[in-house]
């Protein structure tokens, strides 16, 4: 897909060509990303309440076309998606296990660093492969890091000239 949305882009205006562009250029054709991609959101809250799933289809595919225009713009400046792609993914992977003992202790650390926190979470079981992961969740089902889990270093991805 992301060939065809470069065509309409370039076709419409609204991607940059091949060849190097600057920062000022970068923002300048992401911002208006920012309104389609809280519209579309929005849109697709709308159909998941409404429980239509034609128009949770319809959300679904309009915002990947504006995140592959994110990508489109940002490879345009020498951003290396796959590699940060490659470490976002490896660094989850790190945010589960199959020792629940390992979840458990982490759990606890939460206890110790920030309570309050810790109070939000649970550890949460799931079967793939055969196997049960274990991880952290908290109340509104999202997977939450380990005390102590490195953040994503993305510099690697990024040209020195966007520093």
């Amino acid at each position: 897909m992301k060939h065809r949305v470069k065509q309409f882009g370039r076709c419409t205006g609204t991607l940059p060509e091949d060849g190097e562009i600057g920062k000022e250029e970068l923002i300048e054709g992401l911002f208006p990303l920012i309104l389609k991609i809280k519209e579309e959101v929005e849109e697709f809250e709308e159909a998941v309440i409404n429980e239509d799933i034609k128009e949770v289809l319809d959300a679904r595919t309009d915002l990947q076309y504006y995140l592959d225009q994110i990508t489109i713009w940002l490879e345009a400046v020498g951003v290396n998606i796959e590699l940060a792609e490659e470490l976002v993914s490896n660094n989850n992977d790190e945010k589960y296990s199959s020792s629940y003992d390992f979840v458990e202790a982490k759990y606890l650390e939460w206890g110790q660093t920030d309570h309050w926190f810790a109070s939000r979470l649970r550890i949460d079981g799931n079967i793939s492969d055969g196997v049960t992961y274990f991880c952290l969740k908290d109340t509104v089902n999202k997977v939450r890091k380990f005390v102590d889990h490195p953040k994503v270093d993305l510099l690697p991805c990024l040209p020195k000239e966007l520093l």
